[in-house]
């Protein structure tokens, strides 16, 4: 059997949102209750944004209809910031999903 640690896709997805700027460069140990409130926060609106971009239909400045459009660009958005909101909430992606990937 082969171990993967699914928590290693919080904390790459951490720091790709450290990378992008998105979030401020600062170990998770060393953030304080305020700062990973600030930093869920930031990351539920980046996710509510999202989801309206992809979800409001716009012609001329004026919604015109809505429809919820999924491209792969914004699966893998809500895939980095779904993790990222994990790994600052200590969630154990490998107790919650309990996958086992056994070697053939």
């Amino acid at each position: 059997m082969v171990y993967v640690d699914l928590n290693d896709l919080g904390l790459a997805s951490y720091n790709e949102l450290i990378r992008l700027k998105f979030l401020e460069d600062k170990e998770k140990d060393l953030l304080t209750h305020g700062e990973k409130k600030k930093i869920n926060d930031k990351i539920y609106e980046k996710l509510g944004d999202t989801f309206l971009k992809d979800t409001l239909q716009y012609e001329n400045g004026q919604i015109s209809h809505i429809e919820f459009k999924f491209t792969e660009i914004t699966g893998f958005t809500y895939m980095i910031l779904i993790f990222a909101l994990a790994y600052i909430n200590d969630m154990d992606l490998n107790e919650y999903f309990n996958l086992k990937i056994l070697e053939k």
